[in-house]
């Protein structure tokens, strides 16, 4: 779902971006930090040996539970996986998760995890809205992005699906990113980010909890 939602040809934002599908859960669903951590060297090596000089996004549509107590162990991880990404040019672009916690008060990750080249993704309703179900919060989680009614691929039926989640918000912000990077090679990684926080639509905002998101353009 989230492929199709990306580079689907009939789906997707960006349908001509060559795709690295990186397997790290199991059956289930889980995934553990070690894979991760062995997604992330197995990615940056290729940057350095078989890429060199390629544009590259890892769109990460994960995120832990909830929790009232931060975790410095999680946070430390996810800042140091940032950096080296970071090290080899790469962005890297998160789910904020679907229980609709304010981020501020309760501790999600990679969200709460904050670096040049990170973005952690809102989901907005077809309204352009906050989703009923999206976390939010005004400062770990930068800008929001279609997450509700998506149609995607699916590998039953009739191939395709709606799904709604944080999920296909952070798909859709990566292919918008990768679209603005194809056609502006000169910027760097943190520089795309940066363009991408300063395009979102304002003064449109979205109010939950207290706190404020600005729309990404869509």
């Amino acid at each position: 779902h989230v492929t199709g939602t990306l580079a689907g040809s009939a789906t997707g934002i960006t349908p001509s971006a060559p795709l690295l599908p990186v397997k790290i859960a199991d059956k289930s669903g889980s995934a553990k930090v070690s894979d991760l951590t062995a997604a992330v060297d197995y990615l940056v090596g290729l940057a350095n040996n078989t890429l060199p000089g390629k544009k590259i996004f890892l769109n990460f549509s994960y995120s832990t539970d909830p929790s009232d107590s931060p975790d410095s162990a999680l946070q430390s991880f996810f800042e140091e996986l940032f950096l080296r990404c970071d090290e080899v040019g790469m962005l890297f672009f998160s789910a904020a998760g679907n229980e609709a916690a304010d981020l501020d008060r309760k501790y999600v990750y990679p969200a709460r995890a904050s670096a040049r080249n990170a973005l952690a993704i809102a989901a907005t309703d077809t309204a352009g809205l906050l989703a009923s179900f999206s976390n939010h919060s005004a400062y770990a989680v930068e800008v929001a992005a279609p997450g509700v009614a998506i149609t995607t691929t699916d590998k039953s039926g009739s191939g395709y699906k709606t799904v709604n989640g944080t999920s296909f918000a952070s798909p859709i912000t990566t292919g918008v990113a990768a679209a603005l990077w194809a056609r502006r090679a000169e910027l760097a990684n943190w520089q795309v980010r940066n363009v991408l926080l300063n395009a979102v639509d304002t003064p449109l905002w979205m109010q939950s909890g207290g706190t404020a998101l600005s729309i990404a353009a869509s």
